[in-house]
């Protein structure tokens, strides 16, 4: 199974930026726009409700776009024509929170962290690796991000 880099970068990097900038500019909108800088409405308990809402919403949003740019940083230091290829036994695997979803052969993908050799790397898999498995990957160096994998 492989996956184009710019899959990765479009999921974990571009998509969580926009995601962040936006939520920041529609939060502040709201604040100044909305308010009109009229603090009394917050006495209201049906417009204190919308603002604690949109409130919760936007930490939400803003959490789960960080989650996934935490993964996606170091890719942008990474150099896609510089792959290094590991091979070893998947000593444990989980999914990973907020991860971007994907179709690949019909199938949902998600991502995962697995982890060979005492070395953590982040995935998109279909739910195929199992614990155990012995693997050939092709990873990128800085973000421990897997291009490929192959089930040996």
């Amino acid at each position: 199974m492989s996956f184009n880099y710019d899959d990765y970068l479009d999921g974990l990097f571009k998509e969580p930026i926009f995601y962040i900038v936006a939520t920041l500019v529609i939060f502040v909108s709201f604040i100044i726009f909305d308010l009109k800088f009229d603090f009394m409405k917050l006495k209201n308990a049906k417009y204190l409700l919308k603002f604690a809402l949109f409130v919760v919403f936007a930490i939400l949003f803003f959490t789960i776009s960080t989650v996934r740019l935490n993964y996606g940083l170091p890719l942008k230091k990474d150099d896609y024509n510089n792959q290094i290829v590991l091979e070893g036994y998947v000593d444990s695997y989980r999914e990973t929170y907020f991860s971007p979803r994907y179709y690949y052969d019909h199938k949902l993908v998600k991502g995962c962290i697995i982890v060979i050799d005492d070395q953590r790397f982040y995935i998109m898999t279909i739910g195929d690796i199992k614990v155990g498995d012995y693997v050939n990957i092709e990873y990128l160096e800085k973000s421990k991000i897997v291009m490929n994998i192959n089930v040996i």
